[in-house]
C-alpha cells in the first residue's frame, strides 16, 4: 500500500504541446500587491544574522491580478547597519521590529512575517553566470498603501491648486526660487 496523504487532486494533463519548458520571463518592474509566504531565521553570505524571505507577487498594485503568482525571494540582514532596510519591511507589513538579532528573536520575528500581506517595488538585475548573462527581477523596498500610492503618482502629491508640484529628488539648480 502507497502513502497517498496529500493528494486530494487528480489533474488531467492532456495537452503538453502548448507547455514552454524555458524558464519564464522576469516580473516587469513596478509596483505589486504580495504576501510574505516563508520567512525564516537565516545568515548573510558574511555570516550575519538575517530573515530570508519568499515572497509572493500577486497582482499589480492597484490593477490586475497576475494569471499566476510569482515568487520573489528577499534576505533582510538583522544589523546595525541594516536597521533602515528592516524598519521598511516592518512598516509595509505593519509589525514592531526585531529587538535584537539573536537566533531566537529573528526566528520569532521571521514567523511574525509569514502570511502578511505587503506592497512591493520590482526591479530587474542582470549579472553572468557561467558565461551567459541572466536577469532576475529583486525586491528593491517594500511599500505602505501611502508610499506606493506616492512612487506610482508622484504627481497626485501636488502643492495646492494652483501652485506647481515641487520637484521630486535632487538638488535644486543654483538661482532656482524656493
Amino acid at each position: 500500500m502507497s502513502n497517498q496523504q496529500g493528494w486530494t487532486q487528480n489533474d488531467s494533463f492532456d495537452n503538453w504541446d502548448d507547455v514552454s519548458s524555458e524558464a519564464p520571463k522576469p516580473l516587469d518592474p513596478g509596483i505589486y500587491n504580495a504576501t510574505i509566504v516563508k520567512a525564516e531565521a537565516a545568515q548573510t553570505g558574511k555570516g550575519k544574522p538575517a530573515v530570508k524571505l519568499e515572497v509572493s507577487a500577486t497582482g499589480v498594485f492597484q490593477g490586475d491580478e497576475l494569471p499566476t503568482p510569482r515568487k520573489l525571494y528577499d534576505t533582510k540582514p538583522i544589523t546595525f547597519e541594516a536597521q533602515g532596510l528592516v524598519k521598511n519591511l516592518c512598516q509595509a507589513a505593519g509589525v514592531e521590529p526585531p529587538k535584537g538579532n539573536g537566533y531566537e528573536v529573528v526566528s520569532a520575528f521571521a514567523d511574525e512575517l509569514v502570511g502578511l500581506s505587503v506592497i512591493v517595488k520590482v526591479k530587474l538585475e542582470s549579472y553572468v553566470k557561467d558565461g551567459e548573462k541572466r536577469t532576475v527581477a529583486r525586491i528593491d523596498r517594500y511599500f505602505t498603501g501611502d508610499q506606493a500610492e506616492r512612487a506610482k503618482n508622484p504627481e497626485a502629491v501636488a502643492a495646492p491648486a494652483g501652485e506647481a508640484a515641487a520637484p521630486t529628488g535632487g538638488r535644486r539648480r543654483r538661482g532656482a526660487s524656493a
